[in-house]
């Protein structure tokens, strides 16, 4: 399939061998996601719990010199 798209786009043949082609350019939208549901996805992810970790390392090191105004 030649497609020339340089100055008037697709004509109505082209565009119907590029969705014989490729598919339609849609997608559906899955059920309503429960916050719940997002959030635990959210907090399963490798690097929140990477970044969680990090966290929890730096305050019982206990090593505040990064910011002196933070703890006073």
């Amino acid at each position: 399939m030649n497609i020339d798209t340089t100055t008037n786009g697709l004509n109505s043949e082209q565009v119907e061998a590029s969705r014989t082609q490729h598919g339609n350019n849609s997608f559906e939208i899955k059920e309503d996601r429960v916050l719940l549901e997002v959030l635990k996805e959210v907090v399963l992810e490798p690097m929140f719990i990477l970044l969680m970790a990090a966290c929890v390392v730096y305050f019982l090191v206990g090593e505040y010199k990064e910011d002196p105004h933070f703890f006073h």
